[in-house]
């Protein structure tokens, strides 16, 4: 399983993205904004590859996030996050969580569209 990630310490929501192309399940970590530490990680199921390479390509994460993510996914919390590692392994269980049914599919031509 190859996981992608993406660092964004410059953001002041977001702290770190990770997104596998073979699931389609992107996980993001959330800060919190007294320390800047991870305090919660969310997994959005069924996430297409354009949005996440459209997140890569964002100005900024957390608007990406604000705009294109949270009004057309659901996310579910996941149990504690690794602080902040340099890099993430495959093999880090996330969750025990049942899977949730499957979101619709979204076209990629206003959904993503960076503004």
């Amino acid at each position: 399983m190859l996981t992608e990630v993406l660092d964004c310490k410059q953001s002041t929501n977001l702290r770190w993205a990770r997104y596998d192309p073979a699931t389609k399940i992107l996980e993001i970590d959330f800060k919190d904004q007294a320390s800047g530490a991870v305090k919660s990680t969310y997994a959005y199921d069924n996430y297409p590859p354009d949005g996440w390479a459209a997140l890569q390509a964002s100005p900024s994460p957390g608007k990406f996030f604000a705009y294109h993510i949270r009004p057309h996914f659901t996310g579910r919390r996941l149990g504690e996050s690794p602080a902040a590692p340099p890099l993430f392994a495959a093999a880090i269980p996330r969750s025990t969580e049942a899977a949730k049914p499957e979101a619709p599919e979204h076209s990629s031509d206003s959904l993503f569209a960076i503004t």
